[in-house]
């Protein structure tokens, strides 16, 4: 059976990236993608073909999937990963959690 996979942030480097990677992996399935921004909701629906949220509660509402890919903007990864910790939900973070220690602490 394959892992199912959520992806969390449908940006450019998500798209260009990490989507195609799971895409052509045999034993991997993307489930669903979450993305508040309608235009970038829109592309994914049509690149993926997978069910699309605006919300992760919507999207942990339909399913649980076995990891999601988190791959948004510094200053919003702690509440999407407090969700996904909370959920037992294994996570891959795309990027840093912050720019620099002092960003990091705030982020808490």
């Amino acid at each position: 059976m394959a892992r199912q996979v959520m992806i969390i942030g449908a940006g450019k480097q998500m798209m260009k990236d990490h989507v195609p990677v799971v895409l052509n992996t045999p034993d991997c399935e993307i489930v669903s993608v979450v993305e508040p921004d309608p235009k970038s909701l829109q592309h994914a629906a049509e690149t993926i073909g997978c069910p699309v949220f605006a919300s992760l509660e919507d999207a942990l509402s339909y399913i649980k999937p076995d990891i999601a890919i988190v791959s948004v903007p510094h200053n919003q990864y702690w509440p999407i990963l407090e969700i996904l910790a909370t959920n037992h939900i294994a996570t891959l973070k795309e990027k840093p959690l912050s720019m620099n220690e002092e960003e990091g602490s705030q982020n808490r």
